[in-house]
Order: C-alpha cells, then sequence, then structure tokens
C-alpha cells in the first residue's frame, strides 16, 4: 500500500484568520520515494520498456495561495531500455485531497471534499546514450489546481502516488512503465495474490 511507503502530507492552503504571509509558515515535508517497474495482474504492466533504477522527489513547498504552473520536484529513470528507445515519457503524481469544512467566507466551492486529484505532471525529455536513454523532468503543478476562492480553507494531502507512462498513454496500464515502490533483489511481485509491487 502507498501508505507505508509515504508518511501523510499536510499542506495548509491557508489559516482561518491569517494573512496570506502567515498562512506560508504551514508547508509539507521533502518527500523521496524510488521508482521501479510497474507491475500489473499478469506481470510488467509495460513489458516492452525497461530500466535500471529511478527516483522522484518533491520538495518542501508552501501553499498560501492559488497554485501556478510551477516547479514543485523532479523525477528520472536511467538506463530505460526499449525496442525502440523513447524520446520522452510522462509522468503524473496523483494525492488525495481533503478539504476543511470551516471556510471563512463561505465561497470555496471545494470545502468538505476528499478527492483523488493530479498534483504535478512531467514530460520527460529521454537523452540516448547508444542502446539505452536517461530520461527525466521537473514536475509541475497544474495551472487551477487550487481555487482561488479555497486559499482560506485548510486541505489536507495524502497518499502521493508516482506513474510514469509511454508519452501520449497516461492513465493506460499497458502503458505504465514505473511506480513508487521497494525493489528487492532476487524477488519479482506475487501479483496473482495482491504482492507488493502490485496494484
Amino acid at each position: 500500500m502507498r501508505t507505508i511507503l509515504l508518511s501523510a502530507i499536510v499542506v495548509v492552503v491557508g489559516v482561518v484568520g491569517s494573512s496570506d504571509v502567515d498562512a506560508q509558515e504551514v508547508a509539507t515535508a521533502k518527500t523521496r520515494v524510488r521508482m521501479i517497474r510497474a507491475f500489473c495482474t499478469t506481470g510488467p504492466c509495460d513489458p516492452g520498456v525497461h530500466f535500471e533504477s529511478g527516483s522522484a522527489h518533491v520538495n518542501r513547498f508552501k501553499q498560501p495561495k492559488p497554485l501556478a504552473k510551477r516547479k514543485i520536484g523532479r523525477i528520472r529513470l536511467l538506463g530505460v531500455q526499449s525496442g525502440v528507445l523513447p524520446s520522452s515519457l510522462e509522468a503524473i503524481v496523483t494525492a488525495r485531497l481533503i478539504w476543511d469544512t470551516v471556510d471563512p467566507d463561505s465561497d470555496c466551492p471545494d470545502a468538505g471534499a476528499d478527492s483523488v486529484e493530479t498534483i504535478a505532471t512531467s514530460s520527460m525529455f529521454c537523452k540516448q546514450q547508444v542502446d539505452r536513454a536517461t530520461c527525466g523532468g521537473d514536475l509541475l503543478v497544474p495551472v487551477g489546481l487550487i481555487d482561488p476562492r479555497c486559499t482560506d480553507v485548510r486541505v489536507t494531502m495524502q497518499d502521493l502516488d508516482f506513474e510514469v507512462f509511454e508519452f501520449g498513454m497516461v492513465g493506460t496500464d499497458t502503458a505504465k512503465v514505473a511506480t513508487q515502490g521497494i525493489s528487492l533483489v532476487g524477488r519479482t511481485p506475487d501479483c496473482s495474490s495482491g504482492g507488493s509491487g502490485c496494484p
């Protein structure tokens, strides 16, 4: 489960009765994860793409006002191998956002909501080196993730999930290359019984 790998992260978008400057005092912790090959129920989700190692990190960030498209971290895969080496890959980071019900001016449409959202994306450029490639890119927050009317409402962010796909195939299981996890030498996930590394 993702919660074993990552601690819950809390982002305070605004503090009741505080100015934007005061709200900036609360922020997330820095998060770093190892990327491993993505496994589906019958084995590797995308059997045509292999890689040697990978990592992703999200910087400690504060959220006192609406998020704009900006860098919050970076993701990369090393030693990517495929029949045809990719020129780029795509990554997404999703999280569960739980909004408080306290809204001082009663105008936040997300107050009281609980939903899974894409909090960052990356177009990972691949630099080719003979028979393999290194693919990496900045993790950017989508424009409009936080409604401007919700900057005075507290939001908790949990269950971060990092995934890498073939370019243009985000959300397609058979094109999922990597996800966060723990890689054990000499062991492969027992997906038929829901082993580690399986959905």
